[in-house]
């Protein structure tokens, strides 16, 4: 199961990052790959790095440490207190974060944009 906050409409993409509730064995489709994610989780970053898609990670939690290349990557705080104004200026196309580590209200915040 996943839940989207914004997806793609016929007039194409949400000027709105997607955000995305991650939970296992979950699977959506998209026009294109996002070019421009930032994970809210540490094993969100691993799983990306695993997937080979480091390339379209701007930014990720403080604690996302492995592989080691991932701690070259811009930060934007803690999963529990990330920076929402530095999210918005990173200007992603998709925010990944694990249901049950992203605060409810954080979630809130960017279905409201």
């Amino acid at each position: 199961m996943v839940s989207i906050s914004q997806g793609l409409s016929d007039e194409g993409p949400s000027p709105v990052p997607l955000f995305f509730y991650l939970i296992l064995f979950s699977t959506t489709t998209f026009a294109a790959i996002p070019s421009r994610v930032i994970s809210l989780a540490p094993d969100l970053t691993e799983a990306l790095y695993a997937l080979r898609l480091q390339d379209h990670l701007i930014a990720t939690t403080e604690f996302s440490d492995f592989p080691t290349e991932a701690k070259k990557k811009p930060t934007i705080g803690s999963f529990i207190s990330p920076h929402l104004e530095k999210i918005l200026m990173l200007k992603p196309d998709l925010i990944l974060c694990r249901e049950g580590g992203t605060p409810p209200s954080i979630m809130e915040f960017f279905h409201k944009k």
